[in-house]
Order: structure tokens, then sequence, then C-alpha cells
């Protein structure tokens, strides 16, 4: 091979890998991807946790034991607030796909949400 094509070979392996690892997704049982969902969940519950320690100790550090009222301590408590929003939903839906739901049924007020697969059950 030419140094230009060793080259252009090298430039696409990403995307090369990328198509692999589509391809092995979609080879995956119902409890594979289960378990991979349930997996790619909690590792974002967990970074998500770790952000708000990292603000916490950051907000300490830099304001000490100043007023929360500041710029910089606002922006972290509304960061800290969208976090954990985050981590509840990603809680409900991991709760949802560990225990195996495969339809889905809410009723707020007069509104009703339903999806899922297959005929609910009553």
């Amino acid at each position: 091979m030419t140094h230009a094509a060793n080259f252009l070979r090298w430039l696409g392996h990403p995307f090369r890998v990328l198509a692999c690892a589509a391809r092995a997704l979609i080879n995956l049982t119902q409890t594979q991807i289960r378990a991979l969902f349930s997996l790619g969940m909690l590792g974002g519950i967990i970074a998500l946790s770790l952000q708000n320690i990292g603000l916490i100790v950051m907000v300490r550090r830099v304001l000490g034991d100043a007023s929360p009222g500041s710029l910089f301590g606002q922006m972290a408590l509304n960061q800290q607030w969208w976090n954990n929003a985050i981590m509840a939903g990603f809680g409900l839906i991991l709760g949802l796909v560990v225990f195996g739901a495969d339809y889905f049924r809410a009723k707020v007020d007069q509104r009703e949400v339903e999806f899922g697969r297959g005929k609910p059950e009553e």
C-alpha cells in the first residue's frame, strides 16, 4: 500500500469502529439491550452525581461561607437543580427498564399517556 492509502485507511478507522458497534447492537437480545441500557443510565446518574459534588466543592472553595446569592453560587445551584431533575428522570426510566415494563400508562387530571409494546395488562 502507498502512504496515501495507509493515511486514508487510518482516517476512516473511527467510522469503521462505529459501523461495527452499530452492527453489534443489532444482534443483541432484548435482555442484553435492557442490561446495556441500564448500565448506561446508571453511568449517567453517577456522572451527574459527581458533577453535583464538584459544583458544591467549587462553590465552597470560591465563596467559602459567603451567601449563595452571588452569580456563581446561583449558577451552581441552578445546575444542581437541573442535574437532580435529570437524575430523577433517569432513575424512573431505569426502574421501568430493569423491572421489564413493556407498557407504560399514566393519567394526570384528564390527560392520559400510554405507550408500549403489545396490549396493556389490566
